[in-house]
């Protein structure tokens, strides 16, 4: 009985840890992880959407902020570095490491005082 419960752990974290999402208009948008595309693109992660649409994910997200909200708690909460100010509470803010920056605009996105965040999708241009 302990091995059967053993093995259905590590069966369940193992499919849940290979749970790639991510928030569009308060939906969960699931991504299966793919190899990468492009040789030269080491920077990028790809993912394929429900639609079969390939999404390149690097380290930036788009932050929405509700009015008043100060952005420091947040850069210092989630180690993030604001790469440019787009509007007064829009930002392009950078993860420390790729692998990051799905669980980390996800949570944001659970914020009462963030409007959305989104990966910075990359749209991988190919040669005719």
């Amino acid at each position: 009985m302990n091995k059967i419960l053993i093995i259905l752990t590590i069966l369940t974290s193992y499919v849940f840890s290979n749970d790639f999402f991510y928030i569009k208009d308060n939906q969960k948008i699931h991504l299966e992880k793919i190899q990468n595309i492009s040789r030269a693109s080491s920077s990028v992660d790809y993912y394929k959407d429900e639609n079969n649409v390939v999404l390149g994910v690097n380290k930036n997200i788009i932050l929405s902020l509700k009015e008043g909200t100060l952005i420091e708690k947040y850069l210092k909460l989630y180690d993030l570095e604001i790469e440019k100010k787009l509007d007064s509470n829009l930002f392009l803010v950078k993860t420390t490491n790729k692998s990051k920056t799905l669980e980390v605009s996800n949570e944001l996105n659970r914020k009462n005082d963030v409007i959305f965040a989104q990966p910075d999708f990359v749209k991988e241009v190919f040669a005719r």
